[in-house]
């Protein structure tokens, strides 16, 4: 699979025209180089559109440079991982984990979050 363009991405309004996206590299000419245009159907929602994409691809450069896509796909793992977390905190579980935990629940979140973590940081 071919690699993304590098970030950071920027979006651009264009008026009329909708959004640009393009990659930021501090060079007046890289601006000129879309990773994508929208089109003029509706310029607020093309804006908004293109500013999520944006923040989503810089977040996941952000994580991982050399594998943003590997980020976007462990996230909601990831998420999961967490809301199992916050479960077990909320019960007040965590205090005496193995009071309260079966050791299975505990090597599950651990063993779920090395996997998701991998992923996460996969080359």
């Amino acid at each position: 699979m071919n690699k993304p363009t590098p970030g950071p991405w920027r979006v651009r309004e264009l008026g009329s025209e909708g959004a640009m996206i393009y990659p930021d590299y501090g060079n007046i000419m890289e601006r000129t180089r879309a990773i994508c245009r929208s089109s003029m159907r509706d310029t607020l929602t093309d804006f908004a559109n293109a500013a999520l994409i944006v923040a989503a691809v810089n977040a996941c450069f952000a994580v991982n440079p050399d594998n943003p896509l590997a980020v976007a796909e462990a996230l909601p793992e990831l998420v999961e991982i967490i809301k199992m977390a916050g479960q077990l905190e909320r019960n007040k579980m965590l205090l005496d984990p193995i009071d309260w935990l079966p050791q299975l629940i505990i090597e599950e979140i651990i063993s779920r979050s090395r996997a998701a973590l991998a992923k996460l940081e996969a080359k």
